[in-house]
């Protein structure tokens, strides 16, 4: 019954509800299977020194891929050149950062 008050909006899904449903959508778009994605990636800093010279402008690469596990694999061979480096889904939801993406490449060397 509280689900099906919740798909009528008969009642009001709790906060705590909505962000474990947030949660879970995020770790299921991290499948290896999931797609079609986007890896981002670039070379040029993030942030500009203002005590040093401007660097040159270093555009975002976008490459379309239909899986998750595709791109990772695209990231692995990359990662080490790249500040800048996301897998996103069609809507630019970022679902691997830089951080989790080198770490999973890591793990996946290991194997």
């Amino acid at each position: 019954m509280t689900i099906a008050n919740w798909e009528t909006e008969a009642t009001r899904i709790p906060g705590m509800v909505e962000q474990m449903c947030s949660v879970l959508e995020m770790r299921w778009k991290m499948r290896d299977e999931f797609g079609p994605v986007t890896l981002v990636y670039g070379n040029g800093a993030l942030f500009v020194d203002p005590y040093k010279p401007i660097p040159p402008f270093q555009p975002l690469q976008r490459e379309p891929f239909k899986t998750n596990q595709e791109a990772i694999s695209k990231a692995c061979q990359i990662t080490e050149g790249c500040q800048s480096l996301n897998i996103v889904d069609e809507s630019n939801v970022v679902l691997w950062n830089v951080v989790q993406l080198r770490e999973e490449c890591a793990k996946r060397l290991q194997q």
